[in-house]
């Protein structure tokens, strides 16, 4: 669906359209070229009425002893070609964006997971010291230390939440779908 949306391979393709056209205009001097004309005509004098009608047929074929349609031909063809690849590129492009949002987005969300586990374990061995402490058996320095990895698993969590959201909205923009559902269906694994 953002393939279909993207404004690059929405040009893209409209070139090949438009190489294609060109084309067949270039391929068209090859062909014979035929005039036709006609005419009739009435006339009324004293002696009564006077039709006359009259018709030409030409036709017309073009050599080519220079090569100038061929070279034409062969021009319009590598244009064709290059609005083709173009149009792959910004396909290709679109795509990759597509895939590195994705992986950013996992990412992010792996590391959440990984961040509030390590969390919930940083607090449980701070709750563990500080009954250490109330017994005498650690010092206050182990404590401190604990609190600190703590308050740093603490900190890492915005970072990794915002990483993740902005990874999800750029997903959604780049298919063209909306933030809320890309990011319900990404935590629903």
């Amino acid at each position: 669906l953002g393939l279909r949306r993207n404004l690059d391979v929405l040009t893209a393709v409209a070139t090949i359209r438009e190489a294609q056209a060109g084309a067949r205009v270039i391929g068209a001097a090859d062909l014979p070229q035929v005039d036709v004309q006609g005419s009739a005509a009435r006339n009324r004098d004293e002696r009564g009425i006077a039709e006359s009608d009259s018709a030409t047929l030409g036709v017309s074929w073009l050599v080519d002893l220079f090569g100038q349609n061929q070279a034409a031909r062969q021009g319009a063809s590598a244009r064709l070609d290059a609005a083709y690849l173009s149009a792959e590129v910004a396909r290709l492009t679109v795509a990759s964006a597509v895939a590195s949002a994705y992986v950013d987005a996992r990412y992010y969300q792996q590391a959440l997971a990984l961040t509030r586990q390590s969390l919930e374990s940083r607090r449980r061995t701070l709750e563990m010291t500080r009954t250490q402490d109330a017994l005498g058996s650690v010092s206050r320095l182990e404590v401190l230390q604990a609190e600190q990895l703590v308050a740093q698993a603490e900190a890492a969590l915005p970072g990794l939440e915002v990483g993740f959201d902005q990874s999800v909205n750029r997903l959604a923009t780049l298919t063209a779908g909306r933030s809320a559902e890309l990011a319900a269906q990404l935590r629903g694994g």
